[in-house]
């Protein structure tokens, strides 16, 4: 990859479904696909999801709060739910692993990721100290 990647994953597998506005395309169809988490612009880190039979990713997007998600332990699975305010359709995409560390590595990355963002809204402050960087907000949580 081109950019800096935080975490691979190269045996997950990915299925995605659309339901609402007068429609239903619920398929539970999983494809072997290729996760990863990359920073592609400054300060925000993407979720890039390519799946086995596709040319292009299927999953290229900023990691964000617009996206509800849901974790399955059991299942090790990562359910990501969004719905157009425009169309009322809700797409719902899952990540499947088969090893516990893969699914909670991602879960942690995706974690870091969304604090990120509520960490980076006006009126916050960077301060470097040695290597490391500390973000803080008025909410007192700090990231590092």
């Amino acid at each position: 990859m081109l950019w800096p990647t935080y975490f691979t994953c190269d045996r997950a597998e990915f299925n995605s479904y659309e339901y609402g506005g007068g429609q239903a395309n619920m398929v539970d169809i999983w494809r072997p696909a290729k996760v990863s988490i990359c920073e592609v612009t400054a300060n925000n880190r993407w979720l890039i999801v390519t799946a086995e039979t596709e040319a292009q990713p299927v999953v290229w997007r900023v990691i964000k709060d617009d996206w509800s998600l849901t974790c399955d332990e059991q299942a090790l699975s990562l359910s990501m739910q969004h719905t157009d305010s425009d169309t009322a359709l809700t797409t719902v995409q899952t990540i499947r692993f088969h090893h516990r560390h893969e699914f909670w590595a991602l879960v942690a990355n995706i974690s870091f990721a969304r604090l990120r963002t509520y960490s980076n809204p006006p009126g916050h402050t960077t301060r470097r100290s040695g290597d490391q960087e500390d973000v803080s907000t008025d909410s007192g949580i700090t990231a590092a």
